[in-house]
């Protein structure tokens, strides 16, 4: 009896420390994710700044 349960208990540590690895590359896939986005929209937000400061000074330079 008390080998069934130290073996249930074994078994419920060993499935709950495979979740937690499981947990964790999907969360480390969701952050490289997110990192990629952040890093896209700074360049794309760099690239806005740079076509209005242009855009500015081409309206000054024609008028």
């Amino acid at each position: 009896m008390v080998l069934t349960v130290l073996l249930g208990l074994a078994s419920l540590t060993i499935y709950q420390t495979h979740m937690n690895q499981v947990n964790i590359s999907t969360l480390s896939t969701k952050i490289d994710s997110l990192e990629k986005t952040v890093t896209d929209e700074a360049k794309n937000n760099e690239q806005r700044t740079v076509q209005k400061r242009n855009s500015r000074a081409y309206q000054q330079i024609s008028e």
